[in-house]
């Protein structure tokens, strides 16, 4: 059976490893490490949501301390939850007309 862990940094953590494991024993296969990436996003907007709501700090896990690409990923998964946020409250946005400001 196989272990499967309640915390999703790690589980995103480890996906990453493996993909990147597996490519180096057959570098001709196909790169899945893009399933990491999306979930380190995920982590990052859903964080960032959470922040929103409690006003508590939340700062990239230290799963991806060491990790630029799983870093990178989840930062842009948080500004994108602050973007949508903010088109969602923007006038022009919800004017039915192009925003200037969001385009």
């Amino acid at each position: 059976m196989a272990y499967k862990s309640t915390n999703p940094y790690l589980e995103a953590r480890c996906t990453f490893v493996l993909a990147k494991l597996a490519l180096i024993g057959a570098p001709d296969e196909e790169d899945t490490t893009y399933e990491a990436m999306i979930e380190a996003q995920c982590l990052g907007h859903r964080d960032a949501e959470v922040s929103a709501d409690t006003g508590e700090t939340i700062d990239c896990s230290l799963f991806f301390a060491d990790v630029p690409e799983l870093q990178r990923e989840w930062m842009f998964g948080w500004n994108q939850y602050f973007e949508m946020r903010e088109m969602e409250e923007c006038g022009s946005c919800n004017s039915g007309n192009p925003c200037p400001i969001h385009g």
